[in-house]
């Protein structure tokens, strides 16, 4: 990604910040869970397409699902279609993947727990007995697919949202860069423990989900009377407003 902004720059080409965010999440996301990155940044965009329209069609109106004597009407849109089609692809693909998996681990290809991705964790629970629940290929699949729902657009998402707000925001963003370079210092790639250091963009973080949450709709809930959140009385005059310096502590943490 930062060779693609970097030449990006020097062409003074633009940017299609959405999808870099989304190559960038499915290759971190697909590294953990499947031991290999297949989020497009090699060159590689099927995948990320795959699980495009995967995301697609689940969040799509199928009128079947509420009026089943309307069911036809989805067959006529190519919705069912799709969802066959999709449905295949991705099955094909997640038993590729767990072949894979068990092929090496026949030839003895894992070098100790650190060397384990998701899928070996879980080819793991199937055969041990001790867990006490019975998990089968199917099981395994789903669970990998929540794996890619729950972690790649909501986190594409939420640097989408970082980023548009750090651009309306000048001086937040000033202080940022800031703080990135002082804690840099010279070096070339941020490292982990950097991480630790970057109090104020961490408050920047934390401010983005506040405005912008990755689910709002999953469980709302609205507080009838007034509460008093961990001993702290103080409010936010304009809770709609991207400020959050009035909880900056004295040592800079939020």
């Amino acid at each position: 990604m930062i060779d693609q902004l970097s030449e990006s720059c020097i062409t003074s080409s633009a940017v299609d910040l959405r999808h870099v965010l989304t190559k960038l999440s499915n290759s971190i996301v697909s590294g953990i869970a499947l031991g290999k990155k297949y989020g497009g940044e090699d060159g590689n965009e099927g995948f990320l397409d795959m699980i495009r329209e995967y995301g697609v069609l689940l969040a799509a109106f199928c009128i079947g699902d509420y009026f089943p004597s309307l069911a036809w009407v989805d067959v006529v849109t190519g919705l069912n279609g799709r969802l066959n089609k999709a449905s295949r692809t991705m099955d094909a693909f997640l038993d590729r993947v767990i072949k894979e998996h068990q092929e090496r681990k026949e030839i003895g290809g894992q070098d100790g727990d650190d060397q384990r991705d998701f899928v070996d964790v879980l080819l793991h629970l199937q055969e041990c007995s001790e867990i006490g629940v019975e998990m089968d290929r199917d099981s395994i699949k789903a669970l990998i697919l929540d794996m890619f729902n729950a972690a790649t657009e909501t986190t594409a998402m939420t640097m989408e949202w970082v980023m548009a707000e750090l651009i309306k925001n000048s001086e937040v963003m000033k202080k940022a860069q800031d703080e990135l370079r002082r804690v840099m210092a010279g070096k070339q790639k941020v490292e982990e423990d950097d991480l630790h250091q970057m109090h104020y963009l961490k408050c920047v973080i934390e401010e983005t989900l506040r405005l912008h949450p990755v689910a709002p709709l999953l469980a709302p809930k609205e507080s009838n009377t007034e509460v008093m959140l961990q001993g702290d009385s103080n409010h936010s005059i304009c809770p709609a407003i991207y400020k959050f310096e009035d909880f900056l502590s004295n040592t800079g943490v939020c």
